[in-house]
């Protein structure tokens, strides 16, 4: 598990601050071209005009509404983590406030909602119904990660359904949104790579897709 979670965490900071973050987006007027993970605060760039970061209450309602989850579900596991972590995230709009941590807690923030959206048999059939991952816990509970992400096309269309989940169809560029969903897949292997080949992989996998996209600027940014 610690493995993993390592793995997890450089992986989708790398393709979230590197990739999904920089991207052209037409929906938000913007062009957020260089955040880095080892820079202290977001690029001080022309491109960064008129772009704005939600701040920690924007940033969870965003979540809560692209999942479908009620936070107060399971306990309020999701609203016990926010009132805990919320320091931890953005409190103004002004991206050259944006702090390099920050863009980590967002994805800490994004992954414990695809927590629950994976792990819960009620929420990952609301989220992912009509497809192979929304099935019952009896059945997704037998699948291996090479049964639904085993091959090239698996891990496309998986990443490609996430982004039209979060991101809806057209608010980025063909171009940009294209290098996302082949940053997506890359990300499904590298979190399969090493680990064996059971139910407990696959679902790390699509955590770890799941919490790239949730976390990435067209849902962080407006």
């Amino acid at each position: 598990m610690k493995d993993i979670f390592i793995k997890f965490i450089y992986s989708t900071t790398f393709i979230s601050s590197m990739t999904l973050i920089t991207l052209g987006m037409s929906g938000c007027q913007m062009t957020v071209n260089s955040i880095s993970s080892n820079n202290s605060t977001a690029d001080d760039s022309t491109g960064l005009q008129g772009v704005g970061v939600k701040n920690y209450e924007q940033i969870f309602a965003s979540m809560v509404s692209a999942t479908g989850i009620n936070p107060a579900s399971n306990n309020g596991n999701l609203n016990v983590y926010y009132n805990t972590n919320k320091p931890s995230l953005p409190t103004s709009n002004d991206i050259q406030s944006l702090q390099a941590n920050q863009l980590i807690s967002i994805m800490n923030f994004a992954s414990q909602f695809c927590i629950e959206l994976i792990n819960s048999e009620t929420n990952r059939i609301n989220f992912f119904n009509g497809t192979d991952f929304g099935t019952t816990t009896g059945t997704f509970g037998a699948k291996k990660y090479s049964d639904l992400l085993g091959s090239s096309t698996q891990k496309y269309t998986f990443a490609e359904f996430m982004l039209k989940r979060f991101w809806g169809e057209e608010i980025a560029p063909t171009v940009s949104r294209q290098n996302a969903i082949n940053s997506l897949v890359t990300l499904s292997g590298d979190l399969a790579t090493g680990f064996a080949d059971n139910n407990t992989t696959l679902k790390n996998a699509m955590n770890g897709v799941c919490a790239a996209a949730l976390g990435s600027g067209p849902v962080i940014y407006f």
